[in-house]
């Protein structure tokens, strides 16, 4: 579903990979991102080899709160540009929460975890994805029900479908919101890569887009977003590493 290569998210058991992150190969990177593969390879014996991602039952529309595993070998493929873990993304919506709490404190914005609604999952369980989507939803209808301002307008739902398209979920333009099929999306196509279809970077950054347009306009989102064919630059995509970069050193490694 997200644009990665959507490996369970459990503790690694895989072998250290640290050697491979003095490799001169990794070039181009910026000062957090070059500050982060420092830390993990100068850090004594395996004190980075699994970190621990705290997941807020409160962020993630969970019954208790729950946590995620950022490893090595996740840093080491982050750092070169390759394949995403899942936990990857959980970290950049975390940063992306923490960096706009405006949006989220208003309750504007919510998210819903693409670990529940990745592909192995669906495969293993699919009537699970759909009782966790049930769950998101009908709260945010309880919510109505009592009266409570604080109303979710809008649910980033990292998904990946071959049209380059996402579906964001409005329920200000639901006509029946007693019922999950009274659900209306409306599509906006993001920039594409060129020679592939799934690439966490372009999740990140289409994420931080919504979330950034949000604040910066009082527009409908959909009316306020423009459509974009032309793929991201690197200098775009730079960005969002740094960001996460920065934000994964500060919050989990010095913690």
């Amino acid at each position: 579903m997200v644009g990665s290569c959507d490996r369970k998210t459990e503790e690694s058991a895989a072998k250290s990979k640290k050697q491979n992150l003095a490799d001169d190969t990794i070039q181009g990177l910026g000062p957090s991102c070059n500050y982060l593969k420092f830390i993990i390879n100068t850090a004594p014996g395996d004190v980075y080899k699994n970190t621990s991602i705290p997941l807020p039952a409160s962020v993630w529309h969970y019954d208790e709160d729950r946590q995620t595993y950022v490893n090595e070998v996740d840093v080491e493929e982050f750092l070169r540009g390759a394949c995403l873990n899942i936990s990857v993304i959980q970290v950049y919506m975390m940063c992306l929460f923490h960096e706009h709490t405006f949006a989220f404190d208003n309750s504007q914005i919510g998210f819903v975890c693409p670990e529940a609604m990745s592909s192995s999952r669906i495969k293993a369980n699919p009537q699970a994805a759909s009782m966790y989507l049930k769950v998101v939803f009908n709260a945010e209808i309880e919510k109505e029900k009592k009266g409570d301002p604080n109303i979710t307008k809008w649910f980033l739902i990292p998904y990946h479908q071959e049209a380059y398209q996402v579906y964001k979920f409005n329920d200000g333009i639901c006509p029946n919101r007693a019922t999950m099929q009274g659900l209306k999306g409306f599509h906006v196509k993001c920039a594409q890569q060129v020679g592939a279809r799934e690439c966490g970077y372009y999740v990140m950054k289409f994420m931080h887009e919504i979330v950034t347009l949000h604040h910066n306009t009082d527009e409908r989102l959909d009316n306020a977003y423009t459509p974009r064919n032309a793929p991201y630059t690197d200098e775009e995509i730079d960005v969002v590493r740094e960001q996460w970069a920065k934000f994964f050193t500060t919050e989990y490694l010095f913690t």
